[in-house]
């Protein structure tokens, strides 16, 4: 029952950051960058998303192509620029 209440929770994430404008905070070359940060972002409360097209890992040389790119809400933009500077 306990797993069932943590997809739900996961899909009520999903649906938030779906219906706001998200922008991009920025953009690394590599995937571990990007992921670390994005677990940054997370632990201090900023909705953000990786997006990227690696086939979620799997194909690495795609993402030196298009880059790693770190997708925020943007009313939390300011917030997450200003965290960025501190690290």
């Amino acid at each position: 029952m306990k797993l069932f209440q943590n997809f739900k929770h996961l899909s009520i994430i999903y649906c938030t950051i779906i219906f706001m404008k998200m922008v991009e905070l920025i953009e690394y070359t590599g995937r571990p960058e990007a992921e670390m940060m994005l677990d940054i972002l997370t632990h201090h409360g900023i909705k953000s998303i990786l997006r990227s097209d690696d086939l979620a890992g799997l194909n690495p040389s795609l993402g030196l192509v298009n880059g790693y790119q770190i997708m925020v809400i943007e009313e939390q933009l300011t917030e997450a620029l200003s965290l960025i500077k501190k690290s």
